[in-house]
Formats: structure tokens, C-alpha cells, sequence
């Protein structure tokens, strides 16, 4: 039973990376972007990932049962979305800020969850429990369990310590965020003029559309690659999370 639990919280840190190489490379590579940390955390990590994954683990898999691979996806899809809502939920009352808005997506609720994520995470919860957490458990179970422990509390160490300093940074952001947001509509006409090429392309085709919000996201992102307003611990999450210059919902 120890090792198993062990076994389940090395697997945690795992599905976190991935999210995290998911996130921040083949998601920006896939729009012709450079990589970057789009993570809430500084470490290699996306907690949601982690969580998600060893929630759909436990209640699926605990009991050995063969759900066929359509029940996985519905659940998976079920679990990772209400999961994302309450993070979502808890996130905007701590820091007074959405984080992250599906809005602009088909069949969103209240811009937090939507149908495009419930089909993602329910494939990949399916792909988990039947593929990805067998191999994982295989691999670990050869390995000694003190090994494991020491693995795990390293981990966890650092990953309490990378929670703080964040959540730390995190709570400070308001009012370099005004901040943000007054220089962005002063200097909006000035930005767009200095857009490169490729971006000025793509930012005409955003404005054909009608994509306010994506439009000011590529006027964010040239913002802060050319003007350094503060550190780089409060650069890094407006980047990774620009609706955070938006208020929580109900203060719109």
C-alpha cells in the first residue's frame, strides 16, 4: 500500500511535467510561437495536470475494473472539467483576477470550462488509465521505495517552496497590472505599427474577425518583449496568463 502511494505521488510530479512540456512548447510551437513557461509555477510543472490525472487514476482504476474506452473519455472529461471550474473558481476569489477565459469557445460555461477541453482531457484521462499510468506503475515498481520516498520528498519540497514564492508574486500583481493596462491603451497605435511582419499579418486577420481578446493578447505579448516595466517573476505570469489584467467576472 506505501509503495503504491508513493508510486501515485511520483506519477503526480510526472503528468504535472508533461502538462507543463504541453503547455509550453508543443501548444506555442503548434501557433508558430517560441516556447515559454505557461505555467502558474516556476519549476516544470501544471498542477492541474497532476491533479487531474491521479483523480481520474483513483476513481478509475483503483477497482480494476475495464470501463470501456467511452465511459473513461465521459468521466475523465467530467472529473478534469469540474476540477478546472473550481480551480478557476478559487483562483479568481484569492487573487481577485481571472486566470484563464474560454469565453470566445463554443459551449463554454461562465468562460471557465468548455467542450473543446472536456474532449481533450477525457481522451487523455482514456489514454491514462489504459496506456500511460500501467507503463508508469510497471517501471516504478522495480525501482527500491526508499529511492522513491527520498524522490518524493525532494520533489515536494521544491514544490511547496515554488507554490509559496509564486502565490507570493501572485498576490503583489494588482497594481502592476493597472499598470500594464493603462500603458497598453496609451501606446496601442504605437504597438501595432512596430509589429514584425508576421505579426502584423496576424493581427489584421484577428481584426477581420473580431477577436478583440486575442488581438490585445498579441498586443500584450509585444509589450513586454519590448519594454522591461518590472521584474521578471511578474513578466512571466502576465505572459503566461494574460486575462489576469481583466478583473474577476462579477467586478466587469
Amino acid at each position: 500500500m506505501t509503495n503504491y502511494l508513493m508510486i501515485l505521488v511520483i506519477s503526480f510530479y510526472l503528468y504535472c511535467f508533461f502538462g507543463w512540456v504541453w503547455e509550453s512548447f508543443v501548444l506555442p510551437l503548434s501557433r508558430k510561437q517560441l516556447p515559454y513557461n505557461r505555467g502558474f509555477l516556476y519549476g516544470p510543472w501544471i498542477p492541474i495536470y497532476g491533479f487531474g490525472a491521479i483523480l481520474v487514476i483513483v476513481l478509475f482504476d483503483i477497482r480494476h475494473v475495464n470501463y470501456p474506452f467511452y465511459v473513461l473519455v465521459l468521466g475523465g472529461g467530467v472529473v478534469s472539467c469540474l476540477l478546472e471550474y473550481i480551480t478557476s473558481f478559487i483562483m479568481e476569489e484569492l487573487f481577485h483576477r481571472r486566470w484563464w477565459d474560454y469565453s470566445q469557445k463554443a459551449f463554454n460555461v461562465n468562460g471557465r470550462i468548455c467542450l473543446e477541453g472536456f474532449l481533450c482531457f477525457g481522451l487523455f484521462s482514456a489514454v491514462v488509465v489504459n496506456y500511460i499510468q500501467p507503463f508508469f506503475v510497471k517501471q516504478l515498481m522495480v525501482i527500491n521505495k526508499d529511492v522513491l520516498l527520498i524522490i518524493g520528498i525532494v520533489l515536494g519540497g521544491c514544490f511547496i517552496v515554488d507554490t509559496i514564492i509564486t502565490t507570493r508574486t501572485a498576490l503583489k500583481i494588482d497594481k502592476k497590472l493597472e499598470l500594464v493596462k493603462q500603458i497598453l491603451d496609451e501606446k496601442e497605435e504605437k504597438i501595432i505599427a512596430g509589429l514584425e511582419k508576421r505579426q502584423a499579418k496576424l493581427f489584421k486577420k484577428l481584426e477581420q474577425h473580431g477577436l478583440e481578446w486575442q488581438k490585445q493578447q498579441l498586443l500584450l505579448r509585444k509589450l513586454l518583449e519590448e519594454e522591461k516595466l518590472f521584474r521578471y517573476r511578474y513578466r512571466r505570469l502576465i505572459r503566461a496568463f494574460p486575462h489576469i489584467i481583466k478583473k474577476k467576472r462579477r467586478d466587469d
